[in-house]
């Protein structure tokens, strides 16, 4: 393109007026022509490379860095970009073609960039073309397959290299001789087996970026990189942590994995607490050779167990205390049948927010209340779960173990989503007597979805014979009123046993949104014997819209739909008038 294009584009970057912010733009010209880069991937960027380092904590960083991409599309050097999938349209970001090309002519010369990527192609530029000492480089998403042996640029300024996206194979230990100043290499996504022990020595590196590596079987020890704030290891197949991330005081996000067969150095490393100063961490163990699914990037504090026997005198998995994610997958249960009794440390977890729990054998509950009386009365068990999601758990008969008394109060208290589904056996779910007296049953509770259940005779049950004060308590109408005041959707599918949602009235004040199919059995509807609805007509309109919903309550329930249609005509007429 003429340079005389070209500099007159120049006119909006040189009015950026501040050399923080020409730099964090210059940045996108690493990534290929019309490639959606994630706004947090650039934000990343730009705070492993100091750019944000003007604010100290973590969250004003961020905030920071969605305001200067925020103004360079103001100033027309950014566009909003879509992601891989529809909804991604705001997460993403891209340079037009001619901003593009006009960064790449201000990177040639101050600050001096090599940027060949997407170019397809097959070699490394020849090691003369990098003897003029580029800041950065940027070679991804090309068909490079190899390095030539004994490559050793002299790079003693480079800061960024990507070499992600390539079918590279091998890197000679000699590459990396004399990038003494890199603080940031991505490797993703290529088929090398081993990491050139020279990067141990790259003692400037804050992020290493190893994800989808399928081949990579050996990292060098790590114990040199003190500077080192993000390791990524996902979808490899190095077996445990790499040596020596203990001492690495700076660490704040590890995503690693060990095998099953490594339990006691996955136990060794909770152990030490290092965990303890990262932001995120990503953890799982698995069967050797067995392919995991999850995010590449983490947001959150996970743990995944995969293909795991939990027996009796067997060795079980430490969960760290803070941790937010835990996904169980495939694994065999045959020590006291239920999730406490085969992780005891799941009940010292005081932050977990997310719980799924996938194709189980043996698992016949998740909480017992004989496990849960022995907990410090400030922890209640699984209290602070907010998503649960149970899928082909074949042998799981409930929820909760709770023998002749009643479970343990605020168990599931702050649940917010409920998924079970192909759960074959349990035929009681939730017991009503969890919760002390004035106390709603699940008062965060928004999403219901039981499916697949074909044993499943009642959602909402008393598993325990009543005391005393129960049936003083049952003679006030009131009391006899289960409340679950936040519950906006409920879908009751393929429940070929299902007989009564509860055993007592229900009160769903929020309810948007019920769906039955496949439920031959069940004769509980809103307003209908013991399930009241007791809503407002916003929310009410939204069920009245729902078609194939009204018409089959008109059918099978025309008393209870003309109620309905009643109730629906007063309260939007007085809504009228006010």
């Amino acid at each position: 393109m003429d340079n005389n294009i070209l500099l007159k584009l120049k006119v909006s970057y040189d009015r950026l007026n501040d050399r923080n912010l020409q730099l964090c733009f210059l940045n996108c010209v690493l990534y290929p022509e019309d490639y959606p880069i994630w706004r947090e991937t650039l934000i990343e960027l730009w705070i492993m490379e100091g750019l944000l380092d003007d604010v100290e904590s973590r969250h004003d960083q961020v905030n920071k860095g969605h305001s200067i991409i925020n103004k360079l599309e103001n100033v027309c050097l950014l566009q909003s970009a879509i992601g891989p999938e529809p909804s991604d349209s705001d997460c993403c970001v891209k340079m037009h073609d001619l901003i593009r090309d006009m960064a790449i002519f201000i990177t040639r010369d101050n600050p001096r960039f090599i940027v060949k990527a997407g170019m397809h192609l097959e070699e490394v530029p020849g090691e003369e073309n990098w003897t003029e000492d580029p800041v950065k480089i940027s070679l991804m998403g090309n068909k490079i397959q190899e390095i030539p042996c004994q490559m050793s640029p002299r790079c003693s300024n480079l800061s960024v290299l990507f070499l992600q996206n390539n079918p590279l194979k091998k890197i000679p230990n000699t590459f990396f001789t004399h990038m003494t100043s890199v603080t940031l290499l991505d490797l993703s996504a290529t088929e090398i087996e081993t990491l050139p022990d020279s990067v141990a020595n790259l003692e400037s590196l804050r992020l290493l970026l190893l994800q989808f590596c399928a081949e990579l079987v050996y990292v060098p020890s790590l114990s040199k990189l003190t500077k080192l704030k993000v390791l990524n290891l996902y979808g490899t197949k190095i077996d445990e942590a790499p040596m020596g991330i203990e001492g690495l005081s700076h660490l704040e996000e590890i995503s690693c994995g060990w095998k099953v067969t490594h339990l006691n150095a996955f136990n060794r490393y909770i152990e030490c607490q290092h965990f303890r100063q990262l932001r995120y961490y990503g953890f799982w163990l698995r069967e050797p050779g067995e392919d995991f699914e999850g995010p590449s990037r983490i947001s959150n504090k996970e743990v995944v167990i995969s293909g795991h026997v939990f027996k009796d005198g067997a060795l079980t998995p430490l969960l760290p205390y803070d941790i937010q994610y835990l996904q169980i997958d495939d694994c065999d249960v045959t020590v006291g049948a239920s999730l406490g009794s085969a992780i005891p440390s799941l009940y010292d977890a005081i932050e977990l927010k997310n719980l799924h729990i996938r194709e189980c054998k043996g698992l016949e509950y998740i909480s017992s209340h004989s496990q849960s009386i022995s907990l410090p009365s400030i922890l209640t068990p699984l209290g602070t779960v907010e998503y649960l999601e149970l899928f082909g758990l074949c042998d799981l008969r409930g929820l909760i173990k709770v023998g002749g008394e009643a479970p343990a109060s605020g168990t599931f208290s702050h649940l917010g989503t409920f998924i079970i589904e192909k759960c074959s056996r349990i035929k009681k779910l939730f017991p009503i007597n969890m919760v002390k007296q004035q106390q709603s049953l699940l008062p965060y509770l928004e999403y219901i979805k039981v499916s697949g259940c074909e044993e499943l005779e009642e959602i909402f049950t008393e598993t325990c014979e009543p005391s005393l004060s129960d049936v003083i308590e049952a003679i006030n109408p009131t009391n006899a009123i289960i409340s679950l005041p936040k519950v906006r959707i409920l879908k009751l599918l393929d429940l070929p046993n299902l007989k009564s949602i509860c055993c007592r009235p229900l009160l769903c004040s929020s309810l948007q949104n019920f769906c039955k199919e496949e439920c031959p059995k069940l004769n509980l509807v809103p307003l209908s014997g013991p399930f009241l609805c007791d809503s407002s007509p916003s929310s009410l309109s939204s069920l009245h819209n729902n078609e194939q919903w009204w018409q089959w309550l008109k059918q099978h329930y025309p008393h209870d739909a003309h109620l309905l249609q009643s109730y629906m005509d007063i309260q939007q007429t007085e809504s009228y008038q006010a």
